[in-house]
């Protein structure tokens, strides 16, 4: 281009155009050439762009957008595995975008827990700042609900058991037995109530799961009875009236070692009906120990009477008050006795003629014990009772002839019926209270082993025979208070030596009340008292001194050694 002058101005549009006429040229050569190589230039030019506009290349990713609860019913919702980017990863709640919450960092998966009712949003970062290129949702529904947990049966005896109406969650709703927890049965599907038929006795639990595995946040639970297998029968209201012995015999059961149930066809048991054992002959036929059920408060009168195949009973702790003759005559029953600690009354007879007894536990509770209530129970070897006993009744403990060792009657003790402990022949002393200001006729009779006896210091009158037969007895030392020695009352007591004491303010002393205590050698009586006749015949070894004035009572001493004044 020697020689050739351009200047601006003029030629600078001539270089413009041959310059874009270059650049076309050799775009139409490089198009040519790269179709020419199949090489498609606009697939190539999108995908170039891709590139440059997606930042989310390489960033980390989950399998999972939707994570649901795993298992079901636990409030758990696993995120993850997390894969790509450069862990660890922070998973980021953005539910409230303006306020993003980082809730924790995982190598590979994360674990929501119990998040609320509603729509949460999550984002997952590595640790290069790269995210999910779409958030997380976990949508947790209201779970279902029934308005009845503990069902029963409707209607009554058809074996039906309706669970729902089902509401909240996402129907249908799958229904699942839980009984065993390890080891769940799905036992059908319904879209708002679903029945259960015919439950097994026992306990069983269920759970509803609706549609997207959100359950019940409590169990269902149904409790169908067990069935108890008893021959007691019952009067459908609570009480015991008998027991089936003819069908125990069919199924080959022993009759032995029976508990009274608690319960009868869900009934509870409360008492026994009077007189069972002798009206139907199936009590009559139990044998070994008799334990009855807590709930028990009352045994009716003559219940077990004769029961002698009885060898033990475990009564009520309920038990307030034990009717007259409930085991009368049950012989069988040996070892100890006891009585539950609420008792405050034991009956006419209770236990008369149950000689296997041994020992006999009384509560403090205890007040009063019934005519006869111990009698002829002869293998008893000790009495310990209570503080609280008031009253003994006529005959309670006679012929318990194996009672040994001292006899300590309580302190409150008002009354002790007549022949209370007669022919206990094994008492050895007798502490009675300071209340007590009677002892009645025959108390004592025949307890030959008593070597001693303390009287309280305001006794007024000792009754008829009271201890007549006491021939262990050495000596008696009446309170000043004693007014009255009922007829026969030292009659026998042939181990009384020396002298007899017997106070001024004597007014009575009956007929025969020392025959036969021979042992007796001097005693003096006053002008105040009245005799009944021979008061001390064959006291063979006795001089009885008494008054001047009173020569006309000679016949009272008849069978005495001899009589003096003074």
């Amino acid at each position: 281009m020697k020689g050739r002058s351009w200047t601006s101005s003029n030629h600078r549009g001539d270089l413009d155009l041959e310059l874009a006429l270059i650049v076309a040229l050799l775009c139409m050569a490089c198009i040519y050439a790269l179709g020419f190589l199949g090489i498609n230039i606009g697939d190539k030019l999108t995908e170039a762009a891709s590139i440059q506009t997606d930042s989310y290349v390489g960033g980390p990713s989950v399998p999972n957008l939707s994570p649901i609860e795993d298992p079901p019913g636990s409030g758990r919702y696993p995120i993850g595995p997390i894969t790509g980017g450069t862990p660890p990863y922070q998973v980021i709640e953005i539910t409230d975008p303006a306020n993003p919450v980082v809730i924790g960092t995982t190598p590979d998966i994360f674990t929501i827990t119990d998040p609320t009712v509603g729509e949460h949003d999550f984002q997952v970062v590595d640790d290069g700042d790269n995210r999910l290129e779409n958030p997380i949702v976990i949508t947790v529904v209201e779970p279902p609900a029934v308005p009845d947990l503990n069902p029963v049966e409707d209607p009554p005896g058809s074996g039906l058991y309706p669970i729902g109406p089902i509401t909240g969650g996402t129907p249908p709703y799958q229904i699942i037995e839980i009984t065993d927890p390890a080891n769940p049965v799905i036992i059908g599907e319904t879209p708002d109530i679903f029945i259960i038929t015919d439950p097994t006795p026992g306990d069983h639990s269920y759970t509803a799961i609706d549609d997207h595995g959100t359950r019940l946040v409590q169990p269902i639970t149904i409790t169908i009875a067990i069935a108890e297998t008893t021959y007691f029968t019952s009067d459908g209201v609570g009480t015991i009236t008998g027991y089936d012995n003819v069908r125990a015999t069919a199924d080959g059961h022993s009759m032995a070692n029976e508990t009274i149930p608690a319960s009868i066809n869900g009934v509870s048991t409360k008492a026994i009906a009077m007189g069972v054992a002798i009206s139907l002959p199936g009590f009559s036929k139990l044998t070994g120990s008799l334990t009855f059920a807590d709930g028990i408060t009352s045994i009716g009168a003559g219940a077990f009477q004769g029961c002698s195949g009885l060898t033990g009973v475990s009564l009520p702790t309920n038990l307030t008050s034990i009717e007259n003759q409930v085991f009368y005559n049950c012989w069988g029953l040996t070892g100890t006795l006891t009585i539950p600690s609420g008792t405050t009354n034991i009956g006419v007879s209770a236990f008369s003629g149950c000689s296997g007894l041994t020992a006999v536990s009384f509560p403090e509770s205890l007040t009063s014990i019934g005519n006869y209530a111990f009698n002829f129970c002869w293998r008893l070897t000790g009495l310990n009772l209570p503080s609280g006993l008031t009253s003994i009744g006529h005959y309670a403990f006679q012929n318990c002839r194996g009672l040994t060792g001292p006899l300590n009657l309580p302190a409150g003790l008002t009354t002790i019926g007549i022949w209370a402990f007669d022919n206990c022949w094994g008492i050895t002393s007798i502490v009675l209270p300071d209340n007590l200001i009677s002892i009645g006729d025959y108390v004592f009779q025949n307890c030959r082993g008593l070597t001693g006896i303390s009287f309280p210091a305001n006794l007024t009158s000792i009754g008829r025979n009271a201890f007549a037969g006491c021939s262990g007895l050495a000596s008696v030392d009446f309170p000043t208070s004693l007014t009255s020695i009922g007829q026969g009352a030292f009659a026998n007591c042939a181990g009384l030596t020396g002298t007899l004491t017997i106070p001024a303010g004597i007014t009575s002393i009956g007929q025969n009340a020392f025959a036969s205590c021979s042992g007796l050698t001097t005693t003096k009586v006053y002008a105040t008292c009245t005799f009944g006749s021979v008061v001390f015949v064959s006291c063979t070894n006795l001089t009885v001194s008494i008054p001047v004035a009173k020569t006309t009572w000679t016949a009272a001493f008849f069978g005495a050694k001899a009589v003096s004044t003074y």
